[in-house]
């Protein structure tokens, strides 16, 4: 009885440590988008003399006051009361790849939201993951003032750009599936590949 629970024990930390280190590679990979491919801070952080202000990082930043609205980039630290701490994962990848809040209100046209179209799932999940890590700041922000109907901009192709090269893999992967299955004698599956 006692070996069954020290293998049990064993192998439920290696699996609690396979999905740690998943996880770590998830959030690694957040951080290297947000901070630097995306650079989120630019915006999301507020500034001061020289640079941004210690332990205020992405709970609200720039403001800009322009003919479309008038608008301070948001609190995206996990607080509950100011910033994305209630928002579900399924919220947070609807606004980077819609502009959609919540709230169904888009966003101000100057979050890059059309750019996001390109991301991967798994980068998604990887920003995701790597905000949720923040220390949760509260900072509430002035709320946004639209002076007209807020649009999302996206560069012109690449939805289908981003499409036409995702049936590209997809068929790639069902010719080697067919070449797999004759090289090996796999029995063909009715109506697949």
């Amino acid at each position: 009885m006692m070996v069954r629970t020290a293998v049990l024990a064993l192998t439920v930390g290696a699996a609690l440590i396979g999905t740690a280190n998943a996880q770590s590679d998830l959030v690694k990979r957040g951080d290297y988008l947000v901070n630097g491919i995306l650079t989120c801070g630019n915006c999301h952080s507020p500034k001061g003399p020289p640079a941004a202000i210690a332990g205020k990082d992405f709970s609200g930043g720039l403001s800009w006051d322009e003919p479309p609205f008038k608008v301070t980039a948001p609190n995206i630290t996990p607080d509950k009361e100011s910033g994305i701490g209630t928002w579900t994962d399924a919220q947070i990848k609807t606004l980077m790849r819609t502009g959609i809040r919540p709230n169904d209100v888009h966003v101000a046209m100057i979050m890059p939201t059309g750019f996001y179209h390109v991301m991967t799932d798994r980068d998604l999940d990887a920003v995701v993951a790597y905000l949720r890590t923040l220390k949760p700041v509260s900072n509430k922000v002035a709320d946004p003032i639209y002076k007209m109907p807020q649009l999302e901009i996206v560069i012109p192709g690449w939805r289908e750009s981003v499409h036409r090269k995702h049936d590209e893999r997809q068929g790639q992967e069902r010719l080697l599936s067919r070449h797999d299955r004759a090289l090996h004698g796999v029995p063909h599956t009715h109506g697949k590949g």
